[in-house]
């Protein structure tokens, strides 16, 4: 006799499975599900594995990812040490493959999160705000800024009427003007 939850609806069932091959009888599940997950679990567990991997973006250093589908439980551990030396260099969309077949599996890994196009469109937005030089993707993926002002030589200015003559510390201040 073997006592478990049922993982495969909100439910929650609290199973009990009794008997070993063919003649197994599943008690305690309310609906269908239950039954197969019982008589799965028994047999062959299979899990979705969700993990980070690395990345090559300093704001982002790493993205959620998960199998695109259930492996044998057994391979979780070879799974996540396979996965520890990916690192993520392009920019990826949420649902983007990383990995095509996880240790032959014929599962795919997939990226979870939109944050790496995100960045890669706020950076752009920035560009184009700013009016100056945005380079995103360099061989290092490296990304590299550059205001317009600084880029046409223009100099900042700071002038000492903006500041409150009985104020201590306005030079410690940034009060700027162009």
């Amino acid at each position: 006799m073997q006592n478990l939850y049922c993982i495969a609806c909100p439910a929650g069932c609290e199973l009990e499975l009794i008997g070993t091959g063919k003649l197994m009888v599943v008690n305690g599940n309310k609906c269908s599900k239950g039954k197969d997950f019982a008589i799965s679990e028994s047999q062959n567990p299979t899990r979705v594995l969700t993990t980070t991997v690395r990345t090559n973006f300093p704001d982002i250093p790493v993205i959620s990812v998960r199998t695109d589908g259930e492996i044998p439980k057994g391979m979780l551990m070879r799974a996540m040490h396979e996965l520890k030396d990916i690192v993520v260099k392009d920019e990826l969309a949420c649902g983007d493959v990383i990995v095509e077949n996880l240790l032959g599996s014929g599962v795919p890994v997939i990226i979870t999160s939109g944050a790496l196009k995100q960045v890669g469109a706020e950076l752009e937005n920035k560009n184009v705000q700013l009016g100056g030089d945005i380079s995103v993707g360099s061989p290092d993926n490296v990304v590299t800024a550059m205001p317009s002002a600084t880029a046409t030589g223009e100099e900042d200015e700071v002038l000492e009427e903006d500041f409150d003559e009985e104020d201590e510390d306005w030079r410690s201040r940034s009060h700027i003007r162009r």
